[in-house]
């Protein structure tokens, strides 16, 4: 059974992405498949005629005049697993917390940030209706400016919201192809046939896409097939290739 993770490591990701594409793939049947390690594509599947391997990547759309999106949302998850552990580890009673970032290309201190969030939420909890949503625009704090609180069944502190962009990221997926292709030969080293698997999890992914359906673009590289994955909505799309 698929899993999506709401803070993947690249792992928990990448084992996300195969049992997607495992389910959503019915070209011919697959026999089984393994996990690999470098220089071998990430996985390999077995097919009654072939090995094919499958190597997954993930795409991230990085505006140049900023810093590194990728490493604030790595900091800005941090912030919410330490928060809610601060939580469990206190005995508070189980909150579903969502908190908006003041700024979403801001370096944030993790640490900081969690005790932040934590000491706020804590000091709201008298006020916490037993049922709804408390809801909270704060100026006051130096990481947060939204914050909603309800009563839950277990502890799930994250962000309040999702950006996702209104282009189609031809222009990244030519990125992460260029990265492979480097690396394309060795593979073949594992395998009969390499193909490629780029995915994204919207809640994840930063800056993630959304990707139309008439993606029309042809793509250059020398895996024998290239599949673009939007892993929430089970939308599995075969990209167009050329050597």
């Amino acid at each position: 059974m698929k899993i999506i993770y709401r803070y993947p490591s690249k792992i928990e990701r990448e084992l996300s992405h195969i049992k997607s594409f495992i389910s959503l793939f019915n070209d011919f049947k697959i026999l089984d498949w393994k996990r690999k390690n470098p220089p071998c594509p990430d996985f390999v599947i077995n097919t009654k005629d072939l090995i094919i391997g499958l190597e997954v990547t993930t795409i991230m759309h990085e505006k140049s005049n900023n810093p590194s999106l990728a490493s604030i949302r790595a900091a800005q998850n941090k912030c919410f697993i330490k928060a809610q552990k601060l939580a469990e580890s206190s005995n508070i009673p189980p909150l579903d917390v969502k908190a908006k970032f003041v700024s979403d290309s801001r370096f944030v201190d993790a640490d900081f940030a969690a005790k932040e969030l934590y000491n706020f939420v804590v000091n709201k909890l008298p006020d916490i209706p037993e049922q709804g949503v408390l809801d909270i625009k704060n100026k006051e704090l130096t990481y947060f400016d939204w914050i909603r609180i309800r009563r839950s069944e277990e502890n799930d502190w994250y962000r309040l919201h999702v950006y996702v962009s209104k282009i189609n990221p031809t222009e990244e997926i030519s990125k992460a192809l260029a990265n492979k292709q480097a690396k394309y030969s060795e593979y073949l080293n594992c395998c009969d046939k390499c193909w490629l698997l780029i995915g994204i999890d919207e809640w994840t992914a930063p800056e993630a896409f959304n990707v139309n359906e008439d993606l029309d673009f042809t793509f250059k590289c020398d895996f024998e097939r290239v599949f673009f994955l939007h892993n929430i909505t089970d939308k599995l799309v075969e990209l167009k290739i050329e050597k």
